[in-house]
């Protein structure tokens, strides 16, 4: 397991009988102070080791804690933005459970033949106003459709929040259609910063650490939990229950819409781009933080 920590796999029902055997007879009640008394306590696994040691990580999580600061004290725009899993529709199994007065039947298997389609969800968080803004592809996960969700997110919902913002800071994962290989992303990110007007800083977690994207564990979770145990087998009714069911006590708003365009794979930053590269890479760790200023 781990030096320094004392466990047992067996439950209760098992020591007693270990102890039983042994001449020593307890009653589960006691077990359970002794149990407290030890300080062993019932505990799930901590998924909290690093796979794989990255040069720079811990330097990139402190720099993106001073970022944040930085950007929140000049009350500038911040988002974390994130692809979540596919999602298929059908007849398909979801765990979770739903009150009704029978049983509701879904296909013994998960076969993708039988299904009607995936949905590329596509999450954006604004941690500063608590607010989730959902966006269900319908087609393949790109750096097209990711810059497009981050444009849709700038036109229609952020002039009434920020209408004075002129900088946005983007926390995104390395890897995927956001990452920090994908010229195309760049590209588009420099686009978005020419049609917009904003200077726009984008800054990624280190490789293997997309758990710690806001986005990852404060959006996605309770749209998960909107969608468990019911059946889906319509976009329409994956953005019903986000809308109806994606809330918290803590006061998490989450606006969804569906994004119907077409998005094809294997689409390249443009050979300008590249000759060019107008992109701005930042001194300490470049490969994960650069700007995109806008062109006069």
């Amino acid at each position: 397991m781990k030096a320094g920590v004392q466990f047992t796999y067996l439950s209760r029902a098992e020591l007693r009988a270990k102890l039983f055997q042994a001449g020593i007879i307890l009653s589960l009640y006691l077990i359970d102070k002794l149990l407290s008394q030890l300080g062993l306590s019932q505990r799930k696994l901590s998924k909290s080791g690093t796979y794989k040691q990255v040069q720079g990580r811990n330097e990139q999580f402190e720099y993106l804690a001073q970022l944040v600061e930085d950007y929140q004290q000049a009350g500038h725009v911040i988002i974390s933005i994130d692809a979540k899993k596919k999602e298929q529709l059908g007849q398909f199994y979801r765990a979770g459970k739903v009150y009704c007065n029978g049983s509701v039947v879904c296909n013994d298997h998960d076969f993708a033949s039988q299904g009607t389609g995936k949905v590329a969800p596509f999450g954006i968080y604004d941690g500063q106003l608590n607010e989730g803004y959902l966006f269900l592809g319908q087609s393949a996960d790109t750096s097209d459709f990711a810059a497009d969700c981050v444009y849709e997110y700038i036109k229609s919902y952020m002039p009434r929040r920020y209408p004075q913002a002129r900088q946005m800071l983007i926390l995104c994962d390395s890897g995927g259609s956001n990452g920090y290989r994908q010229y195309r992303f760049k590209e588009l990110v420099q686009w978005i910063a020419d049609c917009t007007g904003l200077t726009i800083r984008v800054a990624h977690y280190p490789s293997y650490c997309s758990k710690y994207n806001p986005c990852d564990h404060r959006l996605f979770p309770h749209v998960t939990r909107a969608w468990s145990g019911v059946i889906l087998d319509s976009v329409e009714l994956m953005r019903d229950l986000v809308k109806s069911r994606a809330k918290t006590a803590t006061g998490l708003n989450v606006f969804v819409r569906q994004v119907k365009k077409e998005y094809h794979t294997g689409v390249k930053a443009t050979k300008e781009f590249r000759d060019n590269y107008p992109i701005i890479h930042d001194d300490l760790l470049p490969q994960w933080n650069y700007w995109a200023i806008p062109n006069d």
